[in-house]
């Protein structure tokens, strides 16, 4: 898919005129049209303001990619990673722990509930710094 149908596709979605886009980009019908059938192409200002309008990337926009947004597919792999990464902190934690015993457990918890602490203090630390720069 080209720029031409893309942007008829957006349009049409957000249930958009060529009239009523052509007002939010301060430009006239006519040239919405050129845009649409591919006679008129946009300068770069008018295709970042079209993807900032349509929460598309501009080379979703332009025809480049099929991604819409690939930020969402970062998101999606790195929440993907996360899992992956606590699941093995969970199976080591289920494979050692019976090993352990009772007063180990507990110690475990303990240290762990301390390393939480810790951990939180540093954030809080962190936005503060942040928050006063």
């Amino acid at each position: 898919m080209n720029f031409k149908d893309r942007l008829k596709s957006l349009r049409e979605e957000k249930g958009l005129t060529q009239e009523e886009l052509g007002l939010l980009l301060k430009q006239t019908k006519s040239n919405i049209s050129k845009y649409e059938n591919g006679r008129l192409q946009p300068n770069m200002k008018t295709v970042n303001i079209l993807s900032t309008y349509f929460d598309v990337s501009t080379d979703y926009l332009l025809g480049n990619t099929d991604e819409r947004l690939p930020v969402d597919k970062i998101k999606e792999a790195f929440g993907e990673y996360i899992v992956q990464k606590n699941n093995k902190f969970i199976d080591l934690l289920m494979k050692k722990v019976p090993e352990l015993s009772e007063d180990e457990q507990e110690s475990l918890l303990e240290h762990l509930e301390f390393a939480l602490k810790l951990i939180e203090k540093q954030r809080l630390r962190r936005k503060k710094e942040k928050d006063n720069s």
